[in-house]
């Protein structure tokens, strides 16, 4: 699935209430599985403003390790498409969404200059049942998500 496709998902999912993540659809999801949702984003982006690539990498769903094919192209498309997660000082978790990728929870991010920057992280449970990053949507910095023009 492309990311203008799942972004389209969720655009229809937070208009329509019947479709969003509301209250319901965050109570099914286990407080173990909230934070363990929230864990594997956090280490990914405290290794990501460290350097740690290699953690990183080991953070990505299976998927989106073969997108990549090595850590070295995750850490350059970080640095080309995703810097707001390099140069984030602090992290503020929002909402859960479901998406056709997996759960996306909404990420606000704040850097040294007060600037702030919001994205949809997915995540997915791996082969041994850890939740995994399965990929990352940087919005336009706003906290809502985008409605996009069809």
């Amino acid at each position: 699935m492309t990311w203008n496709a799942m972004l389209m998902a969720m655009s229809v999912a937070a208009s329509n209430p019947a479709l969003s993540a509301g209250r319901q659809d965050q109570e099914d999801v286990s407080t173990e599985d909230l934070a363990g949702i929230r864990a594997v984003v956090r280490r990914q982006i405290v290794a990501l403003r460290a350097g740690d690539v290699q953690t990183a990498w080991d953070l990505c769903s299976d998927a989106i390790q073969e997108t990549f094919g090595k850590p070295a192209a995750l850490l350059r498309a970080v640095r080309e498409r995703y810097r707001p997660l390099l140069t984030a000082t602090e992290l503020r978790f929002g909402e859960l969404h479901i998406t056709p990728a997996g759960l996306g929870v909404m990420c606000h991010l704040t850097d040294e200059d007060g600037d702030e920057r919001s994205a949809v992280y997915v995540v997915t449970r791996g082969a041994g049942g850890a939740w995994a990053v399965h990929g990352c949507v940087m919005l336009d910095g706003s906290a809502e998500v985008p409605a996009l023009a069809a």
